[in-house]
């Protein structure tokens, strides 16, 4: 379950930022909120990759264990 939930914020940062690049390309978006809304898509890329790492390393010591 918890893997589903970082997949999706993967997804969503993902997404936001492919957005956010494609309105700065056209001027839509000033450079105080492209910054702004990258750096929100960089962290939860960042929170996915590091998640789903964390995840796959607890799965791992718990077989370890068995």
């Amino acid at each position: 379950m918890k893997n589903l939930i970082y997949i999706m914020l993967g997804i969503v940062g993902f997404i936001l930022a492919v957005g956010t690049v494609g309105a700065a390309d056209q001027d839509v978006i000033s450079f105080k909120r492209l910054v702004i809304q990258a750096l929100i898509a960089g962290a939860l890329v960042g929170i996915a990759f590091f998640g789903l790492n964390l995840e796959e390393k607890r799965e791992a010591n718990r077989r370890h264990k068995r």
